[in-house]
């Protein structure tokens, strides 16, 4: 096909060197920060585990991407994996209930595994896909109702539901359209 750019395997270059550009340029950001800023003082450390997550979502990405040619299937593939990221972040920087130290968000980190597991499961197939990524936007739901329930004068919850939800959804209707039009 004329506009289709993709290549065999799902890869586009394009694609490649736009996501692992804007990764490197995510990590680039907290350095230059450092060096400029008095208030953010990040160390060894803490850019060792940006990294090892920023690798990580573009690896995953780049295996939903040798799954399918698709272009709805890669956008979905950044969604999900780009939601999983954000969702490690901000639950690791601030949290999402309350701070970074209170227990219950440790559940947040089980959402993201739920993602990545059910993506396994289903073999990164792109219906399956689309199931896991649904399952995933209610375990969010469920699992930000536990934490107000177990801490009802914390208001992470609309955070944590009304930044995320949407998000996998969003993959979870790409994945539905990539498996409709595959």
């Amino acid at each position: 096909m004329a506009g289709n750019t993709m290549t065999a395997g799902g890869r586009n270059q394009g694609w490649r060197i736009a996501v692992w550009g804007g990764a490197a340029a995510l990590l680039l950001a907290p350095a230059v920060a450092t060096r400029v800023s008095g208030g953010m003082a990040w160390d060894p450390a803490d850019f060792i585990l940006f990294g090892l997550m920023l690798v990580t979502a573009c690896g995953i990405w780049e295996l939903a991407m040798r799954k399918s040619s698709n272009w709805s299937y890669a956008a979905a593939a950044i969604v999900a994996a780009g939601t999983a990221f954000l969702l490690f972040l901000v639950n690791g920087v601030v949290g999402i209930l309350g701070g970074e130290d209170n227990p219950v968000n440790l559940l947040y980190y089980g959402v993201a595994t739920l993602a990545l597991g059910g993506a396994v499961i289903v073999r990164f197939r792109a219906e399956g896909m689309a199931r896991t990524m649904a399952v995933t936007a209610g375990a969010q739901v469920v699992t930000g109702a536990l934490g107000l329930m177990l801490f009802p004068d914390l208001q992470g919850f609309l955070l944590g539901t009304a930044m995320f939800v949407p998000l996998w959804l969003l993959s979870a209707w790409l994945f539905r359209r990539a498996s409709r039009t595959a």
